[in-house]
């Protein structure tokens, strides 16, 4: 963004972040980045306890197992009751 900002350039590029840190949710509120994507740990949680007992008797299991993601945008940072306003 600092580079951007200093090129003069920063209105013309869509910034996303990428780690769903505070800051970055604060900094799409203010209108400074788009988006972050959001990753859903609990998901992932859940199917990994769900895949176990296959996985400890020895059973085959699909070798790969997507896990939706998405995306935060202002919309959810208005809505976010731990952002500053």
């Amino acid at each position: 963004m600092a580079a951007l900002e200093k090129a003069g350039k920063l209105n013309r590029v869509k910034v996303v972040g990428f780690d769903g840190m505070p800051e970055g949710k604060q900094a799409i509120k203010n209108g400074q980045i788009y988006a972050d994507p959001v990753q859903f740990p609990d998901k992932i949680g859940r199917t990994a306890v769900a895949n176990d007992p296959q996985i400890s008797r020895g059973d085959d299991i699909q070798s790969q197992i997507l896990i939706p993601t998405g995306l935060y945008y202002k919309a959810d940072a208005e809505k976010d009751a731990g952002l500053v306003k």
